[in-house]
């Protein structure tokens, strides 16, 4: 009958059966004898087991009670009743599943039947309890950790009905998990608008910090392009500038990941898009640019920022852009005539930063346009020392093609063959001196013959003693 009874998709949900646990207590006064808190710890583990193991398999709160004059029925029932109750509310388990649940959770939904009946002999007989002595004496499956947790889930989740519930309830809106975040800042991420309404509505405190970087709810919202939601806080009073420990605004935040329209919301209320964070003194159009997002970059030209503002280290959008390899929103900078120049405060340059990174078309791209393939950093050092140092082969081979010289020197007298050596990197090393023996063979000949120096494409040869240092980006 328990289960023919279940399938009838009742509106009350799961938690509620944790506060009929309550009535194990019945009739025992203020002191039960052992016997009975030992079985009625039993149940709480079984029941909160088997419940669990329910949630788990289907995702929490599938369950939960959104009728409320239902919901309050059920609960001004367990005032006077006994433990029997249950039986006829045992159906909540089914909530969720419709006419057919999984064998697996039939068995589950047995399970904690049986746990159930298991018990009922305790207050089979004393059929009244007086709530709130019992509620002195077993520690509440509801006001946890555990319970925090849930109301992260389902303002994650966007289950209105699951958020009401748990506040009316009394649960902590501003209580957070591991990193600082409360329920707003799970409700942001997502982009649950009416959940953030309805925690902002009950006391959720909108200034609240994470312990990572001290963000708030509007910049989960931001970086993660939920636009309505980040337009409710600017409503709501926090201000469009308003920076993590970082100096990072809601506006790096939307360059970060590219959204537009979040970033196009922010300027229009008055966002400072020459606002540098703290690290590196980066601006929201550097982010943009390193993270290859053209059409934002786009939006901060158009909003007055220079194409060529560098960050505290001197680098510009078009260095970020070529330090990442996004080659769509160099051309875009490169057709808006940006410096192809610029140099970082060591005098490394774009076509440097890219050899470092192994990004061959960047490379290309930039010795199209007019870069020399042997550019020196104010340390001497060439692309083709960068991409040695950094172990990049494939940029290495491509460089020599084009006729690099391989054996320039920095400041220091030190070769790319041997920051190859220094860094392990045995094909370079390997590579480096077979086209080494090559071009003596070939100037060997050239001089035996007559051929033109030419043919040697400029290669020169030096035998300087081998030492190493690092390349400044």
């Amino acid at each position: 009958m328990f289960l023919e009874q279940s399938k009838k998709k009742s509106k009350i949900g799961l938690l509620d059966v944790a506060d009929y646990g309550k009535i194990l207590y019945s009739g025992w006064g203020e002191n039960p004898p052992q016997s009975v808190r030992s079985k009625v710890d039993g149940f709480f583990d079984k029941i909160s087991n088997n419940l669990f193991l329910i949630r788990e398999e289907k995702g929490a709160y599938h369950y939960v009670l959104v009728d409320k004059d239902k919901r309050e029925m059920f609960l001004e029932k367990s005032r006077t009743g006994s433990i029997k109750d249950i039986e006829s509310y045992g159906r909540v388990l089914y909530f969720g599943w419709g006419q057919d649940p999984p064998e697996s959770i039939s068995h589950k939904i047995e399970s904690a039947y049986l746990c159930v009946l298991d018990y009922t002999s305790l207050v089979y007989s004393p059929p009244t309890f007086v709530l709130s002595s019992i509620a002195a004496k077993l520690p509440s499956l509801f006001f946890t950790k555990k319970t925090n947790e849930d109301l992260h889930d389902a303002s994650r989740n966007g289950e209105l009905g699951t958020v009401r519930y748990f506040i009316r309830k009394g649960v902590d809106v501003n209580g957070a998990d591991k990193n600082g975040w409360t329920s707003l800042h799970h409700a942001a991420y997502c982009g649950k608008l009416e959940v953030v309404e309805l925690l902002v509505e009950n006391g959720a405190d909108i200034h609240a910090k994470d312990t990572v970087c001290e963000r708030k709810s509007i910049h989960i919202a931001a970086r993660e392009g939920n636009t309505n939601v980040v337009e409710f806080f600017l409503n709501s009073g926090i201000s469009v500038d308003d920076a993590d420990k970082n100096n990072w605004m809601p506006l790096h935040y939307a360059a970060w990941n590219g959204h537009f329209r979040v970033a196009k919301l922010l300027i229009s209320k008055g966002a400072d898009i020459h606002t540098k964070d703290i690290t590196c003194g980066k601006k929201p159009i550097h982010i943009a640019a390193g993270k290859g997002h053209t059409n934002v970059v786009e939006l901060f030209l158009s909003g007055g920022i220079g194409i060529d503002d560098t960050d505290k280290e001197g680098r510009t959008a078009l260095y970020y852009a070529a330090w990442n390899g996004h080659l769509e929103v160099m051309k875009f900078l490169m057709g808006k005539e940006t410096n192809i120049h610029a140099e970082n405060t060591y005098g490394t340059k774009p076509i440097h930063v890219a050899a470092m990174e192994g990004h061959q078309k960047v490379i290309e791209l930039l010795l199209s346009n007019g870069v020399s393939i042997n550019d020196r950093t104010k340390n001497g050092c060439t692309p083709l020392y960068c991409a040695a140092s950094a172990g990049q082969l494939e940029v290495v081979e491509f460089l020599i093609q084009k006729g690099a010289d391989i054996n320039t020197e920095d400041n220091d007298g030190k070769t790319p063959l041997d920051l190859a050596r220094k860094g392990g990197h045995t094909e370079i090393v390997n590579m480096l001196d077979d086209t080494e023996k090559k071009n003596q063979l070939l100037e060997t000949n050239s001089e035996a013959d007559g051929s033109p120096e030419s043919c040697l494409s400029g290669v020169t040869i030096s035998n300087q003693s081998i030492k190493t240092r690092s390349v400044n980006l």
